[in-house]
């Protein structure tokens, strides 16, 4: 092969080819690889009360762990805590001041030997905490049967309760 100033590039063109084959052959490792960290899924309440809200999620594949942040604005998130476990899919927030709103969101991060890849963070979750005394109590309490070793009791179940 000869170039326009009609000297031969056959050596120049092999040398490239090999360093090509030699940098496709190479391992791909954390170093070189900066794919994409998928964001955590199905967050939710699983437990609450007046000061406190369990948070839980879908275990995210591949992740070092996860960040949880909140906001009282769902604006202005702050981080809250930070997980170092992928399989640790709940995180119990206390503190919370019965009647005010707060709002949670998560992002998947990993950390391959210091360099951080995190993920969108997720769509916020809002909860208000509720005080005890904003939520009704049975009414009609009776004992319906009783005997030397039971009582069985009857009421009339509380509107909007679990």
């Amino acid at each position: 092969m000869v170039n326009v100033f009609g000297k031969k590039v056959v050596s120049s063109v092999l040398a490239v080819l090999i360093l090509l084959s030699v940098f496709l052959t190479l391992p791909m490792t954390a170093e070189n690889v900066n794919a994409a960290v998928s964001a955590p899924t199905n967050l939710k309440v699983t437990e609450y009360s007046d000061k406190a809200a369990k948070l839980s999620w879908s275990k995210v594949a591949g992740v070092t762990g996860y960040l949880v942040y909140y906001s009282t604005d769902n604006s202005n998130f702050t981080k809250l805590k930070t997980i170092n476990s992928q399989s640790t899919t709940s995180y119990t927030v206390g503190g919370l001041t019965a009647g005010k709103a707060y709002y949670f969101a998560l992002i998947s991060y990993t950390d391959i030997n210091g360099k951080i890849t995190k993920s969108e963070r997720t769509s916020s979750l809002k909860i208000t905490a509720t005080s005890s005394s904003s939520v009704p109590a049975p009414s009609n309490l009776k004992v319906a049967e009783y005997s030397n070793s039971a009582i069985k009791l009857t009421w009339t179940k509380a509107s909007d309760v679990t």
